[in-house]
Parts: structure tokens; C-alpha cells; sequence
């Protein structure tokens, strides 16, 4: 669970950065909230400048944490 904790954050931080409306200096986190059937459910925080901004910010978040989670062989 720490390094699912420390690779959200990284890629949370890059989102936040990278995407417009992200606010770049905005410190994410991670509170893990269950035991889901077939994992553990999590919530990551970013912080979008306006509300609109939120769903690209999610958007891109998830996209991002797919493809790094397949590359580091988290299911």
C-alpha cells in the first residue's frame, strides 16, 4: 500500500502540473478508505483553480494512473 500511496502522489503532483487548471504547487494525497471485493477503494485530492477545471483534472488523473499502475504491475 505505500508504494500505491507514493506512485499516486507522484502522478497526481505531475497531473496537477501539467494540466491546465491544475494548481501546480497543491500538495495531493491519499487516504485509503476500504476493503472493496477485489481491492482496496482510495481517494486522491488535487485541487483544480475553478470547479469546471475538476473534470479534466480527474480525467487526466486517471488516464495517467492507469498506465502507470500497468507499468509498474499494480492491479
Amino acid at each position: 500500500l505505500e508504494r500505491v500511496e507514493r506512485i499516486a502522489v507522484e502522478v497526481a503532483t505531475e497531473v496537477l502540473g501539467r494540466v491546465q487548471g491544475g494548481v501546480k504547487d497543491f500538495l495531493p494525497s491519499v487516504r485509503f478508505q476500504a476493503f472493496a471485493e477485489w481491492g482496496i477503494k482510495f481517494a486522491v485530492s488535487l485541487k483544480a483553480r475553478q470547479f469546471t477545471d475538476n473534470y479534466l483534472l480527474k480525467h487526466e488523473f486517471i488516464k495517467a494512473l492507469a498506465k502507470r499502475f500497468k507499468e509498474e504491475g499494480i492491479e
